[in-house]
């Protein structure tokens, strides 16, 4: 099989397989009770997230543990609806259908940024949209349909200049670990299935914001019994991995840049009348390649490509089964024929050039006996 799908889940390797193992066996246990038993492995835990927090640059921050990036984003909701009053939030259309579904939920008011000629979010459109009842701004680093990168560097610069007491909450879940991220926000969200393929989330936050995150997480879980129980050796195991990763950012980098530059060129040359890339490979992280073929279904060449044992997304999966178009995509200015004919192939180092000349002949084949 080959498996070009590792934005929605990662594939698990064998390495991923004997770290868990371990982890599962030393520590398989209640991670919330009192005992000592479980003292030792939350502490475990704890060591672990300060020596990755400290490799990457985030010393004066600290996780809160969830099973999954939805989960967080509930709990993002929880805690605006709990923290917020009378305020606005201030996000794009280009965010995960889990972050919009949550925002729309809350009656805090949402507004939303636009995009520039660059498809990059318009700063002067942010300035505008903040104001001194803005409690929080919510924007992704990598679009989870397109592998678009957002430089945000300068966005969160501007955000805290304009007010310094606005929070700010990057969706880091398909760049963590795979790209150096941008500094300085207040919250990163951090999906162990885009890691490991396990479960697990991990809500990064800067320390001493005064805002009780620990009393509230304990009520969403005790009280409103919307997060089940963390899950010790599956997080254990994602800061064992994302550590490795990190240490091999800019080797994995290359490795996964070779095998989406290959597949691109083969577009370009061999299904140049049928098929294109939206935006270029300097636009975009090399971990995900999106392609248009507006004379087919996305879908149903999905469909077709996983029956030869090719396993790709047409779209985001998070979007795969609706039925109507992507929000995202038509922030984008996809016409409605191009957002229902993509294919979204993701990638992770342990993919090879053999696989991704597999997968043009395959999808030769495919075309023409569509």
């Amino acid at each position: 099989m080959i498996y070009f799908d590792n934005a929605a889940n990662h594939k698990a390797d064998d390495e991923i397989i004997k770290i868990f193992t371990k982890y599962l066996t030393e520590f398989g246990g209640n991670a919330e009770s009192r005992h000592t038993y479980a003292n030792k492995f939350r502490q475990l835990l704890k060591n672990k997230e300060n020596q990755l927090f400290s490799q990457i640059g985030l010393n004066s921050y600290e996780g809160m543990y969830f099973n999954s990036g939805t989960e967080i984003f509930n709990f993002i909701r929880f805690f605006i609806e709990q923290k917020s009053q009378n305020s606005n939030i201030v996000t794009s259309r280009l965010e995960h259908p889990a972050v919009l579904a949550n925002l729309q939920q809350t009656n805090t008011e949402i507004r939303y940024v636009k995009i520039d000629k660059f498809n990059q979010f318009d700063i002067e459109n942010i300035a505008k949209s903040i104001d001194d009842k803005t409690f929080m701004v919510i924007l992704n680093f990598i679009q989870s349909e397109t592998g678009l990168i957002q430089k945000l560097d300068s966005v969160i610069t501007k955000i805290k200049k304009i007010n310094p007491q606005t929070l700010i909450l990057i969706d880091t879940i398909q760049g963590f670990a795979k790209l150096d991220i941008p500094l300085d926000a207040d919250f990163y969200a951090v999906s162990n299935h885009k890691i490991c393929g396990l479960a697990g989330g991990v809500l990064i936050c800067r320390k001493y914001m005064n805002l009780n995150l620990s009393d509230l997480q304990n009520s969403f879980r005790h009280q409103y019994y919307q997060q089940g129980r963390i899950e010790i050796p599956q997080l254990l195991t994602m800061f064992d991995y994302a550590t490795k990763m990190f240490e091999s950012l800019e080797i994995n980098f290359k490795k996964v840049q070779t095998i989406n530059n290959f597949i691109r060129q083969k577009i370009e040359c061999e299904f140049s009348k049928i098929a294109y890339c939206k935006f270029q490979e300097t636009e975009t992280t090399p971990y995900i390649l999106q392609i248009v073929f507006p004379d087919y279904d996305g879908a149903v060449l999905a469909g077709l490509l996983a029956e030869k044992d090719i396993m790709v997304s047409s779209g985001s999966a998070c979007m795969a089964e609706a039925k109507t178009p992507s929000v995202a995509l038509k922030e984008f200015n996809f016409n409605q024929r191009e957002i229902f004919s993509t294919l979204r192939l993701s990638f992770s180092p342990q993919n090879t050039l053999d696989e991704a000349q597999t997968f043009i002949e395959t999808l030769k084949n495919v075309i023409q006996n569509y």
